[in-house]
């Protein structure tokens, strides 16, 4: 009741991400100075859980696979649909673009990452 905007994104690197992780259900973020950006989190200290569920025309398939994850007490604003792209979302659209911006970055930071060490 409190999302006043929702936000989609499709990016080369969360689509990437989502489809290099097959069969998993979500993908840890952790230790991001830039998580910072996510509702109620002040610290970079901190691990969260970006959902992933595979794409599907079926909108009420893709809603039952994600809404436990969402009404998790820490779920965050956000979640991919395996090689489709990312969801944001905030109570305004200042808001839902500081989420998908820092997960974007956040994504493309592992990705670089996981090429710097090979």
């Amino acid at each position: 009741p409190t999302c006043g905007a929702v936000l989609h994104s499709h990016s080369p690197e969360a689509v990437g991400l989502s489809r290099a992780f097959a069969d998993a259900a979500s993908y840890t973020l952790a230790g991001h100075e830039m998580l910072k950006v996510l509702p109620g989190i002040a610290t970079h200290d901190i691990s969260v859980a970006l959902p992933i569920v595979d794409n599907s025309q079926d909108m009420g398939y893709i809603i039952a696979a994600v809404g436990p994850a969402l009404l998790a007490p820490d779920a965050i604003p956000a979640y991919l649909i395996r090689g489709h792209g990312l969801y944001g979302w905030g109570r305004d659209m200042a808001a839902a673009e500081r989420v998908i911006e820092g997960i974007e970055w956040m994504i493309a930071a592992e990705l670089a990452e996981r090429r710097f060490r090979g």
